[in-house]
């Protein structure tokens, strides 16, 4: 047994390191195996009080994913829920006309005191499991003398923080593996490799070991197929997918996670909070307030083993008249079919609208 990584300390309660043993890659909390079951959620309260890391929990889900500025209150809630937390600090991708820049000093001194003085803020709270430093950098910065002064600046991160925080190890998210070749080349003390996919992880959690950076893998993200895989309607506009497709994409990326276990340790399903407005809102979230879509239900049984006690509604058909053209404070008119695989009755609410709404 290799240990890479060592996480001693007297002042934090928990060690968290990576182990090379002979049949592949370990996540280790206090010297004992840890496997990821993850979810993304960036909000510890819903918009109208809701308690998301709750709903987090009752998913069978003991790991939590943060993007960035983490607060006591939302690392004290995931405690109470159980749930560890991948504490993230976000960091700017450089597109053209972006006034920062990577390869200027001032800057790059700036956020480093800023990265760090946010580790030592919560390095000893004892819902934290590791440090995510970037999330698909390389792959949006537009220049290329701009990815290489991220990756030197990313590199020399990495060694401060783990000079001030020997306790757990860092994390980069890629976009796919289009970041990979670059943490490669510049990051070599990267602890963990990320990778963000959409539809299944596919190749993405053998890239590592296939092109000699043997690295733990945690898939950061696995989402449903994006809007740029999908077809287009007359509008020109994606077709968002049915939630029961959505439900299948979770199940079809959690087996292909479980699939590598000599490189991966674990993942995370994307996303629970808030309705986020990216490529639809309806597109990603698995919640709608308290109320669980069939991605939850679907990490639900995958997480906890058990089936479902009960199982959301299910719209068979979907018609809008007009289709285009329509402008606004326009009307248009719709015809939904919905049935519950449970038999359980059905309601009907249209909202702040005037049309009609009955049962059919």
């Amino acid at each position: 047994m290799t240990l890479t990584s060592i996480r001693v300390s007297a002042v934090s309660p928990f060690s968290v390191h990576t182990v090379q043993t002979p049949s592949g890659w370990e996540l280790q909390v206090n010297g004992q195996p840890y496997y990821i079951r993850g979810i993304a959620c960036n909000e510890a309260v819903g918009d109208k009080g809701e308690d998301l890391l709750a709903l987090v929990a009752q998913a069978g889900a003991q790991t939590v994913r943060i993007y960035g500025d983490a607060t006591d209150d939302y690392l004290n809630r995931a405690e109470k829920n159980g749930l560890k937390v991948n504490v993230g600090f976000w960091l700017n991708a450089i597109r053209l006309g972006s006034r920062e820049s990577y390869r200027d000093p001032n800057h790059c001194a700036e956020l480093k005191r800023k990265a760090l003085d946010y580790v030592r803020r919560f390095k000893n709270h004892p819902a934290v499991l590791m440090w995510t430093m970037g999330n698909e950098v390389f792959s949006f910065t537009d220049n290329e003398q701009e990815k290489e002064a991220f990756g030197h600046f990313l590199e020399d991160l990495v060694q401060a923080i783990h000079q001030e925080d020997p306790n757990h190890p860092v994390l980069y998210a890629s976009s796919y593996t289009r970041c990979l070749s670059d943490l490669k080349r510049w990051v070599p003390d990267i602890d963990i490799i990320g990778v963000n996919v959409t539809g299944g992880a596919g190749a993405a959690t053998h890239w590592g070991e296939r092109n000699g950076f043997d690295r733990p893998v945690v898939v950061s993200e696995f989402a449903p197929l994006g809007s740029w895989e999908q077809r287009k309607d007359v509008n020109g506009m994606p077709y968002d997918p049915l939630d029961q497709f959505k439900a299948e994409n979770y199940v079809s990326s959690w087996r292909q996670i479980q699939s590598n276990p000599r490189s991966c340790v674990g993942g995370f399903a994307f996303v629970m909070g808030g309705l986020r407005n990216q490529d639809s809102l309806t597109w990603y979230n698995m919640n709608y307030g308290n109320l669980r879509r069939a991605g939850y239900w679907a990490i639900d049984e995958l997480y906890t083993g058990k089936k479902a006690l009960n199982h959301p509604p299910k719209i068979t058909r979907l018609a809008v008249n007009p289709v285009s053209d329509v402008k606004p404070g326009g009307r248009v008119t719709m015809q939904v079919e919905a049935a519950d695989a449970d038999g359980n009755p059905l309601s009907f609410d249209c909202g702040k609208t005037d049309l009609l709404s009955r049962p059919v």
